[in-house]
């Protein structure tokens, strides 16, 4: 009797796999019968404190699974509400074979999703107006790699999976692209009520590829600073501007605090991302008191030495101080997250919070 009901269990489980094909499957929208398991478990570990914190920022993720071609086979947007009741776990089936994968977190209104059917040509792309010009304080978005915490070479590994005969499990986790810097412009003396002060920031970093730089990507890194700027000539300009200023001042050292706050997209080594400061005081012509490269000077400060710390933080406060002599605006300190790039011993000044 038991060997009866043993074969009557097997022959029901026989003919389930028969007519689904997709037993065990997490997925609905499954394959063929010789597929094969593909389980990702999404984590947001690249922050400041190297802690998982995905259940505090996910609002959906969206993951492209591409063919070997470059192919799009499968799309899928995955909610909160389905990450939580998984764990932040997503599971398929996919016949064998080889497949590379892109994931995005939070790509909303403020983005657009382009070209996605084929690997080499998918970006995604600021919203701005036709100037490329942005001046919002952008919704963050997120860029999924495969798991390499501690390791700088994370970027250079692309997220490929082989489906065979084993099922494969694979870690995606997701950095920040969206960066806020802070910029304050500190004076030793109180500008004219007239006077006005211009700041921005321009680079090309508008749009990303799926491999999460600037199009086109070679495969490997670029640490060639004019191999760069020649391989994204033909790339449009965005300009950031400020979503939100205030001035404050103070009866010490630096009595006029002019503080900007922008919201730009992904920064690495050698992005070639500027940032300019002109002061237009009171009948006189604009001058430009800084046309510096920005991610050149948040790199002199040790904690975000290469891109990969980049990647970890988003938030950059960044003072520059400028004393009169004669004519002339002179810089006395510039300051970024609290390190002092130009240390004056005589009067260093004030900075503010």
């Amino acid at each position: 009797m038991q060997t009866l009901r043993k074969i009557k269990h097997l022959v029901l489980l026989f003919s389930l796999f028969l007519f689904t094909g997709c037993l065990g499957e997490g997925d609905l929208d499954c394959d063929a019968i010789a597929a094969e398991g593909l389980t990702i478990q999404f984590l947001y570990n690249i922050n400041p404190e190297f802690t998982n914190k995905i259940s505090e920022v996910v609002e959906y993720i969206d993951l492209y699974i591409y063919k070997e071609t470059g192919e799009l086979y499968r799309e899928v947007r995955l909610t909160k509400e389905q990450l939580e009741a998984t764990n932040y776990k997503y599971s398929a089936s996919l016949p064998n074979g080889t497949y590379k994968l892109a994931t995005w977190m939070n790509n909303g209104d403020c983005y657009y999703r382009e070209d996605t059917e084929n690997f080499s040509d998918a970006g995604v792309r600021i919203k701005c107006n036709g100037n490329q010009e942005i001046s919002e304080n952008t919704a963050p978005l997120y860029y999924g790699y495969i798991d390499r915490q501690y390791a700088y070479e994370y970027e250079e590994e692309d997220a490929i999976v082989e489906i065979g005969k084993n099922p494969v499990r694979l870690n995606i986790n997701f950095a920040r692209n969206t960066n806020h810097i802070r910029v304050d412009a500190q004076f030793d003396r109180i500008p004219h009520i007239d006077d006005k002060i211009n700041i921005k920031l321009e680079g090309k970093n508008g749009i990303c590829n799926f491999y999460n730089r600037i199009p086109p990507y070679t495969g490997s890194i670029r640490n060639d600073e004019e191999m760069d700027e020649e391989m994204n000539s033909h790339l449009p300009t965005y300009i950031y501007y400020p979503y939100e200023t205030s001035e404050a001042f103070n009866d010490l050292g630096y009595y006029y605090n002019y503080t900007s706050r922008l919201t730009t997209q992904r920064l690495w080594e050698n992005d070639g991302m500027n940032i300019q400061i002109a002061y237009h005081e009171n009948g006189l012509s604009e001058k430009v008191l800084i046309n510096d490269k920005l991610t050149d000077l948040i790199m002199q400060n040790p904690l975000f030495s290469n891109s990969f710390h980049l990647e970890r933080y988003a938030n950059y406060h960044i003072i520059f101080q400028f004393d009169k002599e004669g004519d002339a605006w002179v810089i006395a300190d510039i300051i970024v997250n609290d390190w002092h790039l130009i240390k004056q011993d005589e009067n260093p000044g004030i900075g503010y919070e």
